[in-house]
This record gives structure tokens, C-alpha cells and sequence, in this order.
């Protein structure tokens, strides 16, 4: 009822809006993240693209309250010849009522549980993927909290809808409080994943804590999680910045129900150079075979340029 309220309220202003809209507005960006990464299983050091991207945004007052949006995001390679990658591509309108997106858009998940801490804006366990094509998406905020509802409609697969995502979050001075749910419309098995994230801030030290739940028949995990079983994934995590420096680190394990258990602790430390640059190096142990304590060195040295 709220989106048909919704898609009313827009096409009333639409039809009743000036014939000559505002010109656009259009601001390009870009990052550029590049390390030097050593894995001591491999015995090698190699210099690594960290998703650098390179994106587009505009938007134009409609009049009566609305405003139209439009973004284009690509992911760019430091190696020679190497083509750009969408990572974003979507358009909508933006109202009273909130915002309406549509096409490949960052994941809510992603956006309210299992963004990442790090410089290399990257988990080495992560139970859902960063981005989604197809999305569809609703989103509104208030005084203390946002609201973001999705249907993802990629698929030509005989379902409508291959899932559904909501998330949110509640400040309450230092405390945040974040939850989002993707549910898995595609085929005969129809799984869950749930996920909460908690921070709280005291002065220069930050501290977070999350979980994930996968039930065991949803099949849009990541590569690095178990699949076709019920997954669990907790974690914490410390930050400390005085000045241009920032020390962090997290501490992570993934448990399956048959496999067994990984675990994960990384650390970093970040020199913001300036507003727009900064340098980091981090080290993670990361296990390599489940419950054999078998763990892996990633070494790094990077740094991040965003215009």
C-alpha cells in the first residue's frame, strides 16, 4: 500500500510539474587504490588493483519536491589493456516520500551489516556480495534512523523476484544499532540470510560488533563461505585515530556445520596524508583449511587517491 502511495505521488507531480525542468547537475569522481600484497602460501610479492573506480553522478530538480538522479560506476585496473567493469549503474527520483532507485546498485547488506573496515575495501569473510544487478530500491531517513527495502528482478528464470532485502539503522547518541535480511526468492530452496551490526564511539576509539546467518539452502553466498550449509559468522573490531593516524584491527570466524570453523585477524594502520590521500599497511592471518589451524600471512602496502 505505501508503494502505490508512493508511485502515485510521483506520477502526480510529474504530470503536474513545469514543461522546462533545471539543467543538470553532473560531478565526476574517482579513486585510485593500489598495494603491493605479500601471501607467504604463495612466497611472492604482487602489485594489486584494490577496486579502484572511476563514476559519474547528476541530478536535476524536477520541480514540486522531485528531484531525478543518475549514476554510472566503474571499476578500473591498473594493468595495461585491462577494460572497465560496471560496479554501478542505476536511475531515480528522489521526493518527499524518499528515494526510488532502479539497476545495478550496492547491496543493502552490504550497506548496513558487512561494509567494509579497511582501506582495501575488501573481507576475507563475507557471506553476501557488495553489489547487485536489478535491484529496485526504496529508501527514506529520519532524525535517528534510515530505512532500505529492495527486490532484485535480474534473473529471466520463470520468478519475478530471485529476493527481497531490507535494512536499517537507529542512532542513539555513541550507539548504533544496524540489521538487514536478504531473502532467496530463486528456485525450490528458498533461504535466509540475517545479519546485525553494533557500534559505539568513546572519543578517538571506535568499537563495532557483527553477526551473519545463513540458513543452509540460501545459495547467493560468496565463494569463500560455505555452501549448502548453515553458516554463521561473528566478529569484532577496534579502532583508535589521533591526528592523520589510525590504528585497527578485527577478529573474525566463520563457523559451517560440516566444515568446520576459519578464522580471520587483521590489522592496520593508516596515515591520512590528507583529506584525499592516505598510505596503509595491514597483516592478516588468515586460516587456510577449516579446524586443521592451518593459517596463511597477508602482508600490504597501499595507497588510496579519491578526487
Amino acid at each position: 500500500m505505501k508503494m502505490t502511495k508512493i508511485a502515485a505521488a510521483i506520477s502526480f507531480s510529474l504530470v503536474a510539474g513545469t514543461a522546462m525542468a533545471a539543467e543538470p547537475s553532473v560531478d565526476v569522481y574517482g579513486s585510485l587504490r593500489l598495494a603491493l600484497t605479500n601471501d607467504d602460501s604463495v612466497g611472492a610479492t604482487s602489485s594489486e588493483n584494490k577496486f579502484s573506480r572511476f563514476g559519474v553522478k547528476s541530478s536535476v530538480d524536477l520541480g514540486n519536491g522531485l528531484t531525478g538522479l543518475a549514476r554510472f560506476e566503474y571499476g578500473l585496473d591498473s594493468v595495461q589493456g585491462a577494460n572497465p567493469t560496471t560496479r554501478l549503474a542505476f536511475i531515480g527520483i528522489k521526493g518527499d516520500f524518499g528515494t526510488v532507485t532502479h539497476g545495478s546498485q550496492g547491496a543493502i547488506y552490504q550497506k548496513y551489516v558487512r561494509g567494509p573496515y579497511f582501506s582495501n575495501a575488501s573481507d576475507s569473510l563475507r557471506p553476501f556480495t557488495s553489489r547487485q544487478d536489478g535491484i529496485t530500491q526504496y529508501a527514506t531517513k529520519g532524525d535517528n534512523y534510515t530505512f532500505m527495502a529492495a527486490v532484485q528482478t535480474e534473473g529471466k528464470d520463470g520468478a519475478d523476484i530471485d529476493s527481497y532485502s531490507v535494512g536499517g539503522d537507529f542512532n542513539a547518541g555513541d550507539l548504533k544499532i544496524q540489521a538487514a535480511a536478504v531473502f532467496d526468492n530463486e528456485g525450490e530452496d528458498k533461504g535466509t540470510l540475517l545479519g546485525a551490526r553494533a557500534w559505539y564511539s568513546i572519543d578517538a576509539v571506535k568499537l563495532s560488533a557483527f553477526v551473519d546467518m545463513a540458513s543452509e539452502n540460501f545459495n547467493t553466498k560468496t565463494k569463500n563461505i560455505c555452501g549448502g550449509e548453515s553458516t554463521t559468522i561473528v566478529g569484532a573490531y577496534a579502532s583508535y585515530k589521533t591526528g592523520a593516524h589510525q590504528f585497527h584491527g578485527r577478529v573474525a570466524s566463520n563457523d559451517c556445520d560440516d566444515s568446520g570453523d576459519l578464522q580471520s585477524v587483521k590489522g592496520e594502520y593508516v596515515n591520512y596524508l590528507s583529506k584525499n590521500m592516505r598510505v596503509w599497511a595491514s597483516v592478516e592471518s588468515l586460516d587456510t583449511v577449516r579446524d586443521e589451524g592451518e593459517a596463511k600471512l597477508i602482508s600490504e602496502l597501499g595507497v588510496r587517491y579519491d578526487f
